[in-house]
């Protein structure tokens, strides 16, 4: 990816463009030019190019197309239809700019250009007619956008930490933040879809446009991820056909790469990444390209554990009929508890903080991932069975559940009453019924001063659980803000290896087509995912998709000794310097009396509240040591 920043004065105030200076400086290892900075009056405008794709070095950013001047990180891939639309000459289709068609698409479209690019994207397009300045993020937030806005600046960078050091941004800690940190209990996982730990200092919200003129600001959703009309084909084969269409498709545009890229490819022995990592490997080898290296966040094999129990054996099969190595990842000794996560994104890193440094040594310029297929198309079914309870379609529901299945033996009646109320009436019960019979309730160690302080604060977000409807279930989880996050996350640290991440399971395209597909698709015969492996099938075999046990142990539980370890090392050394800690925002009496106390509750709800006073005095310690 590429790297893009600016600042917008208000107030009308002239901008020296030196003042981007030091902010492209910070962020010159995003590309593979140097920064470029262009300027005028109350606004400057900076990019840093990574050239990946061939057309990348045609136009040089920040790009000044009549009235507009754009800076952006994107990759757009319906190019063919924006050329056609857009009148685009034949000559020039295949060398115009992603930058250049995202001005055009403005000139065009106006503040609804975002919903006719598909791709991903982050882009600050200046119009000097209307002197306002205008921001867009693609739908599922692949690449990041921070800003800061008052009634004087509006200044933008794509890393939160850079955009925190820019000149004339004024930086608080937002205590409301911290408050809702702390009060989240272990059925709302906090997340910050469209705030940050710091006060003014906010993410382009993914699949929002936001336009900022010297009075006037005005945010919008562009892409909401509600149901489409239902799609109806005729027959299973027509769904897979069409699916599988869309994805070898989403793959083949983010193989538009310049000679040379190195690529990369997650493999967890999972339907969706080994599904991308195969077709990226069987596309590469037809244009006669080096082939991919593919990477798992699994441990080396140990000869000690036998391979049933690991995903080795999915992985590697996979890995030797296709052709191509497989790195597997590597404990680092540095530790990511010395990052300031109200700067650094790192709460999602903990396994892939292994593998950059890997694929960097392996020229890795960009890394296939099939993260986000679990909340789209190869949705696992959550709320198709409560969506059949509250429709009143009595046949689906006995066949997904099998209700009348040996209900003549009182085993089989417990069993099948157990179903129906796990999976169908549960889901169905409005959030206040669903929060006093299953919600965790756990104390917070939230001071009470910062509680009153912050009675302003913003609400916390629904519990995160299964509903009725398997579209409503997915909007939830799009919605939740944890694919953007991860994919910030990942943008930064990978940012650092030299390393962009593509999400082809992301691509608006299937999204539309997960929205609009009849529920028996997501679940069928109690197996989930089962268009996904019904489509997989031809590419992966019918033992691999039809095996739906997925457990590696080994991984597990380098991934449990991860969290444990992020959430409990630092109780294990925090007792010795409580009596030293005057932290305004914890119960510090509470937690020193209880941080090592033995708990009746369970390992989630105990850790939960701890880690986050935890991670409070983190970054209290952060903020305080910068003072």
């Amino acid at each position: 990816m590429s790297a893009i920043c600016g600042l917008f004065r208000r107030d009308g105030a002239p901008v020296d463009s030196a003042i981007l200076s030091s902010p492209l400086a910070a962020l010159a290892h995003y590309g593979d030019h140097p920064p470029a900075i262009w300027g005028e009056g109350a606004l400057a405008l900076g990019h840093v190019l990574n050239a990946l794709t061939p057309q990348d070095a045609h136009t040089p950013q920040p790009l000044v197309h009549g009235d507009y001047v754009v800076t952006a990180d994107a990759r757009i891939d319906n190019r063919a239809a924006l050329c056609s639309a857009l009148g685009v000459p034949a000559a020039l289709h295949e060398t115009i700019s992603d930058a250049a068609l995202i001005a055009m698409s403005y000139a065009r479209w106006g503040a609804d250009c975002a919903d006719h690019l598909i791709g991903d994207f982050a882009f600050a397009l200046w119009d000097a007619a209307a002197q306002t300045l205008f921001c867009a993020r693609d739908p599922i937030g692949a690449r990041p956008l921070f800003y800061t806005l008052t009634p004087r600046l509006f200044a933008f960078a794509s890393e939160l930490a850079i955009l925190l050091e820019m000149p004339a941004v004024v930086t608080d800690i937002d205590e409301r933040e911290i408050a809702r940190l702390l009060l989240a209990t272990p059925s709302v996982a906090f997340v910050q879809p469209e705030t940050t730990y710091w006060r003014d200092v906010y993410p382009l919200t993914f699949g929002c446009t936001l336009r900022v003129g010297a009075a006037e600001t005005e945010r919008r959703r562009y892409y909401d991820f509600q149901p489409r009309p239902s799609l109806r084909l005729k027959s299973l084969d027509d769904y897979a056909d069409a699916l599988y269409a869309l994805v070898e498709t989403a793959v083949t545009d983010r193989l538009r790469l310049g000679d040379g890229v190195g690529v990369g490819a997650h493999c967890s022995g999972g339907i969706d990444s080994s599904s991308i990592a195969a077709l990226v490997t069987r596309q590469r080898r037809a244009r006669g390209q080096t082939l991919p290296v593919f990477y798992s966040w699994s441990p080396p094999p140990d000869p000690a554990q036998p391979r049933e129990a690991t995903e080795h054996r999915r992985i590697e099969p996979l890995a030797a009929r296709e052709g191509v190595p497989v790195r597997y990842a590597e404990s680092r000794d540095d530790s990511l508890l010395a990052l300031d996560s109200s700067r650094f994104p790192v709460n999602t890193l903990a396994i892939e903080w292994n593998v950059q440094p890997r694929a960097a040594a392996d020229s890795v310029r960009v890394m296939f991932s099939g993260w986000g297929g679990d909340e789209g198309i190869s949705f696992n079914g959550r709320g198709v069975t409560a969506g059949y309870l509250v429709s009143g379609q009595w046949r689906q529901l006995n066949r997904t559940l099998r209700l009348t299945e040996g209900w003549t033996k009182p085993h089989k009646v417990r069993s099948a009453f157990q179903r129906l109320l796990n999976h169908a009436i549960a889901p169905a019960l409005p959030d206040p019924v669903w929060d006093r019979l299953y919600g965790t309730r756990t104390p917070s160690y939230i001071h009470p001063d910062l509680l009153a302080r912050t009675a302003d604060r913003r609400p916390l977000p629904p519990v995160l659980r299964e509903r009725a409807g398997a579209h409503r279930v997915q909007r939830q989880l799009f919605l939740n803000g944890h694919i953007a996050q991860r994919m910030e996350c990942w943008a930064w640290s990978g940012a650092q290896h030299g390393i962009t991440y593509v999400y082809p399971l992301t691509d608006r395209r299937i999204l539309d087509f997960a929205l609009a597909l009849p529920p028996d698709l997501w679940l069928r015969d109690r197996v989930a995912r089962f268009l996904y492996r019904y489509t997989l099938e031809r590419l992966l075999g019918h033992d691999f998709v039809w095996d739906t046990i997925k457990q590696d142990t080994a991984l597990f539980d380098r991934a449990n000794a991860a969290r444990r370890a992020s959430e409990a090392s630092p109780v294990a050394a925090l007792p010795a310097r409580l009596a030293d800690l005057d932290c305004p925002w914890v119960d510090m009496a509470r937690l020193r009396a209880e941080t090592l106390k033995p708990t009746a509750l369970s390992a989630r709800a105990e850790g939960r509240p701890r880690a986050a006073a935890l991670e409070a005095l983190r970054i209290w310690q952060f903020c305080t040591a910068k003072k």
